[in-house]
C-alpha cells in the first residue's frame, strides 16, 4: 500500500494544536504550486533567479501585447517549473481602472483530471496625498 503524498497547505497556517496544516488533496497541491510559480516575479526567489513569471509587467501593456505576454510567460513557467502538468487554456480579464488582471489557467494533473486555477494579478500603485512623498502601495 502506497503512502499518499502530503504537502503544506497554502496559505501557510496552523491548526488549533499548533501543527502546520497539510493536505493530501492532489488538486489543492498542484493549484498551490501553480499559484506559487505564476504569482512570483522572476528574480524574486533567492538562489532560483529564473523561478516565476513576468506576468505583472503585462498590466502596463496594450490589450494585444498583454495577451501575448501572458500566454508566453505562462507557457514558459509550465515548461520550466511544472513539467508534470499539461497546460490547456489561458484566459484573462483586465480591469484597467483598478489595474487588476485575473488569469484563469486550465491544466491537466498527472492523474489526467482537469483543473482550472484563477490568479488575481496586481501591480504596486503610486499613491500621492497631501504634502507627503509618493509611496508604493502593494
Amino acid at each position: 500500500m502506497s503512502t499518499p503524498e502530503i504537502a503544506i497547505a497554502l496559505p501557510f497556517s496552523f491548526d488549533s494544536f499548533g501543527n502546520v496544516l497539510t493536505t493530501t488533496d492532489q488538486e489543492k497541491m498542484w493549484a498551490d504550486r501553480v499559484v506559487s510559480v505564476i504569482g512570483t516575479a522572476v528574480g524574486e526567489r533567492v538562489m532560483r533567479g529564473d523561478f516565476g513569471t513576468e506576468i505583472r509587467g503585462a498590466l502596463f501593456d496594450t490589450e494585444s501585447s498583454m495577451e501575448t505576454k501572458v500566454n508566453e510567460t505562462v507557457n514558459t513557467a509550465f515548461a520550466n517549473h511544472l513539467p508534470l502538468l499539461t497546460l490547456g487554456d489561458i484566459t484573462h480579464t483586465r480591469d484597467a481602472l483598478n489595474n487588476v488582471m485575473s488569469v484563469s489557467i486550465t491544466y491537466a494533473l498527472p492523474n489526467k483530471s482537469v483543473v482550472v486555477t484563477t490568479i488575481p494579478v496586481t501591480a504596486g500603485k503610486i499613491s500621492i496625498s497631501g504634502n507627503n512623498l509618493p509611496k508604493e502601495v502593494i
